[in-house]
């Protein structure tokens, strides 16, 4: 739009303004990209909206046990960023150097200020070109979809209707923005099954392959499935909040860095909020897609730790004697091998009591102890877990339990190596009525 015919169009527009009250008025926003800046919205009533949120404002409320901030991710290809792979994502600005959040459903509160947002309309859109392979490809984003490329916390209202799954925005004191965590029925499914577990990888010091062909058709996550977000969850309750291209890949793909690998093709891996997982023991991973949220069940999965064995640095000439041969240094493993341990799966059998289950299992002289978990769901959700810290116990009594109602219980072994526990696979569930 020429300048003349711009400055005229809201010359009328704020005449009409004048005339029928406050409205939204049209202006242009970087990238192109058509906007409304409104002075004020929904007066009376909540309502819902599409929001650009960033990584760290999503993660915050979602992931138990880890404050480590969640960053955005950083490319530097530039293409990655801006194409299909990063399909449930936002970049708030067109150089495509970074990834920065996830575009989610919002529940903003009546009165609630908006006017320092930038508000996405149906007539919004944006055009984004990228070259993958040698192959460039141009797509237009309309409406909804321009947030794809638009700045933080930037909207497309949805209505008064309350989506299936959501967050609530606060505004802080301060004016800074917080939401909460996700309003949803979460799903838990089993039958996902691990492809691949991998301790070094190009993309990363770790990779999780999932499968889900055991799944029901409608649980199935593939490379066409939209996912918004996803957390992975360590036996000992721990969370870790994922990012698109840097963590997943087509859906169904996961790598993270610890520290050790610091770049894949050229773009830096960060891996501070992943620092922690060492030594844990994976056991779950939830998605959240344009779908719901559900929870899969996986098998338990150990994360060995990495250590650095550069043992001094270039500069440090006195110590010249304790370096590796400089003949050797190219192929030296970066990390020290971990011994595999292997625990085998629990039998257990279960007998009811007044009030009680009494849980036994074969005793085994090759671990350190097991893991009992109780509930009175089959999917454990809700589950008690106790510990047995001898190998030497092969009983437990499970007292104060609710009369005439049924639980489920599944056992493990372990085995402590270092610092850290291997687990082995539960075994089948049990179920009984307590008397």
């Amino acid at each position: 739009m020429r300048k003349g015919m711009w400055k005229k169009g809201l010359t009328v527009a704020m005449a009409a303004a004048m005339l029928a009250g406050p409205v939204s008025v049209p202006a242009v926003f970087n990238n192109g990209i058509s906007v409304v800046k409104a002075d004020e919205t929904n007066k009376e009533q909540d309502i819902y909206v599409l929001m650009n949120i960033p990584y760290a404002d999503f993660y915050k409320a979602e992931l138990n046990k880890n404050d480590v901030k969640v960053d955005a991710t950083t490319s530097a290809t530039k293409t990655k960023t801006k194409s299909t792979l990063a399909n449930g994502s936002y970049h708030a600005d067109n150089t495509g150097e970074h990834i920065s959040g996830i575009t989610y459903p919002v529940k903003i509160k009546a009165g609630t200020d908006l006017s320092k947002l930038t508000k996405i309309t149906d007539a919004s859109k944006v055009s984004i070109t990228v070259n993958m392979k040698g192959k460039e490809t141009t797509t237009e984003y309309k409406g909804k979809d321009a947030l794809f490329e638009s700045a933080d916390y930037s909207y497309y209202e949805l209505g008064t209707t309350a989506p299936a799954y959501y967050k609530e925005l606060t505004v802080n004191e301060d004016g800074s923005y917080s939401f909460g965590k996700t309003t949803a029925t979460e799903k838990t499914v089993e039958g996902a099954a691990i492809e691949k577990f991998k301790t070094s990888s190009k993309y990363g010091d770790y990779q999780l392959n999932l499968n889900f062909d055991k799944v029901a058709d409608s649980d199935q996550i593939s490379g066409n499935t939209k996912v918004l977000a996803a957390v992975i969850t360590t036996t000992d309750g721990t969370q870790y909040g994922l990012r698109h291209v840097e963590n997943i890949w087509k859906g169904t793909e996961f790598a993270w860095g610890t520290g050790f690998t610091t770049q894949s093709h050229g773009c830096p891996i960060s891996g501070e909020h992943y620092k922690s997982m060492m030594g844990k023991t994976i056991d779950a991973v939830t998605y959240y897609t344009e779908n719901g949220v559900v929870k899969y069940d996986i098998d338990d999965t150990y994360v060995p730790y990495k250590f650095d064995t550069t043992a001094t640095k270039p500069s440090d000439a006195t110590t010249t004697a304790t370096k590796p041969a400089a003949t050797t240094t190219a192929t030296k493993p970066a990390v020290k091998p971990v011994k595999k341990v292997t625990v085998k799966k629990q039998t257990v059998k279960v007998k009811a009591g007044k009030k009680k289950l009494t849980v036994t299992w074969k005793k085994d002289k090759n671990v350190s102890g097991y893991q009992i978990k109780i509930a009175t769901k089959k999917n454990f959700k809700g589950a008690k877990t106790y510990t047995v810290k001898s190998y030497k116990t092969y009983k437990k009594v499970i007292k104060k339990l609710k009369a005439k109602k049924k639980y489920f219980v599944k056992v493990r072994a372990y085995k402590t190596v270092g610092k850290s526990k291997v687990y082995g696979a539960y075994s089948a569930v049990r179920s009984c009525k307590v008397k």
